[in-house]
């Protein structure tokens, strides 16, 4: 590798950041910005942890739209539509998630492709499995009980195990019924699809800066140019797998370009006035909250997404400097215990669903499903989640020299 004086001499520059002038080897590559990230971004924990109350809210949100249709549909499109923002905030996550490889990698001396890749499997996988089969242990309790339900009432799953489902949870990457036992992981196997490609992601972004993040828009256009006539109900190949991979591969790479650049962003951001600070944040929210409209029709969602990247990239860009105080300390243990709960909510969820909301109603139902959800998170967090992350540092600090550093959290 060369030096970074070398690399000046030989380099493109942009900003104060060094470009290679050549591309490296998956293995042996090191992203080296003159504007490296230093230090945990714990505002944008924050972010992640109020995503994932608005992800299980809008879970959750599904009992009082049964209750109350009349109320529900007045409310829809009023401010309060964030609260319920679902699909939004894992696009969301997906950006945060580029962010964090960003760090990740920048993190790891030296660094090692298969060493990063173990490191990723290790922070992913056991919460992921577990949480599958803390779903299959949910709903047979409650079918030992003898309690029937209809698979689908009120979005409730009602899974049936076969081989090839078995194996598509096991495998985690392929093409599966993603949905069939815990709806929200299909975000988990793009997740982890991507992770695997993210080093060359993060090359590209590194060597081209903007460029590479309209070229990864320009995927997301053609993902939805293709499938724009097709609704929900689409064959689980491949080919529509790996489209649209390449297509959330574009917020990956839109919060690894704003990791990468977060100096010269923070700058910017604090030079504006109060109101244009205040427009950028509305402009944010407006674009995250109102692209999207529950549409399940396949190029609606795609195109929407563009624009509900454009808005989180603007909200994470706003909150790198979040002032502390207790609603932060909030957010920050919320983001702690964010991935738990994403993936520990919808079996409670539907349990709660099954066994309260023909008894209690639907207002109660969900305020006991949330208390429920976070108490569990958090013990899950503690004993599957915190072990996963010591794990996941251990391999990425293998054969590290002393170096302050950020690492899969």
């Amino acid at each position: 590798m060369d030096s970074l004086a070398n690399r000046e001499a030989n380099g493109r520059s942009i900003g104060k950041r060094i470009i290679p002038a050549a591309p490296q080897t998956a293995t042996s590559m090191r992203i080296h910005p003159a504007s490296r990230p230093t230090g945990r971004t714990e505002s944008l924990d924050v972010i992640r942890g109020i995503a994932a109350m608005v992800v299980m809210l809008s879970h959750c949100s599904i009992g009082v739209s049964t209750a109350m249709p009349a109320a529900w549909a007045a409310l829809a499109w009023t401010p309060l539509r964030f609260f319920w923002a679902g699909h939004q905030s894992v696009i969301m996550f997906f950006v945060l998630s580029g962010f964090a490889l960003t760090h990740m990698i920048e993190s790891m001396k030296p660094y090692g492709y298969w060493k990063y890749l173990g490191a990723r499997v290790a922070r992913l996988y056991p919460p992921y499995i577990l949480s599958v089969l803390f779903a299959l242990a949910v709903f047979g309790t409650i079918s030992a009980f003898g309690i029937h339900w209809e698979r689908g009432w009120m979005t409730v799953s009602k899974p049936y195990l076969t081989l090839p489902l078995a194996l598509g949870h096991l495998m985690m990457v392929g093409v599966f019924q993603m949905g069939d036992i815990t709806p929200v992981i299909w975000s988990l196997v793009y997740e982890m699809r991507i992770s695997i490609l993210f080093p060359l992601v993060l090359w590209a972004v590194s060597r081209y800066n903007f460029k590479a993040v309209f070229a990864f828009v320009g995927l997301s256009l053609l993902y939805w140019l293709r499938y724009r006539g097709l609704t929900w109900n689409w064959p689980a190949t491949a080919t529509s797998n790996l489209l649209e991979t390449f297509h959330y591969t574009t917020f990956f790479a839109i919060g690894s370009w704003i990791a990468l650049n977060q100096t010269s962003i923070r700058a910017k951001f604090a030079a504006l006035s109060k109101v244009a600070t205040g427009v950028m944040w509305l402009l944010g929210l407006t674009l995250f909250t109102y692209s999207f409209n529950g549409s399940f029709h396949l190029g609606q969602r795609a195109l929407a997404d563009v624009f509900i990247g454009i808005g989180s990239a603007i909200v994470i860009a706003l909150s790198l400097d979040l002032a502390h105080g207790a609603l932060f300390n909030i957010g920050k243990w919320f983001g702690k215990i964010s991935y738990s709960l994403y993936l520990t909510h919808t079996p409670i969820l539907h349990a709660c669903l099954i066994l309260l909301f023909p008894r209690i109603g639907g207002i109660a139902t969900p305020l006991i499903t949330i208390v429920l959800a976070v108490g569990f998170a958090a013990l899950f967090n503690r004993y599957i989640e915190q072990p996963s992350i010591r794990l996941a540092r251990a391999i990425a600090r293998r054969n590290r020299a002393a170096h302050p550093a950020n690492y899969p959290a």
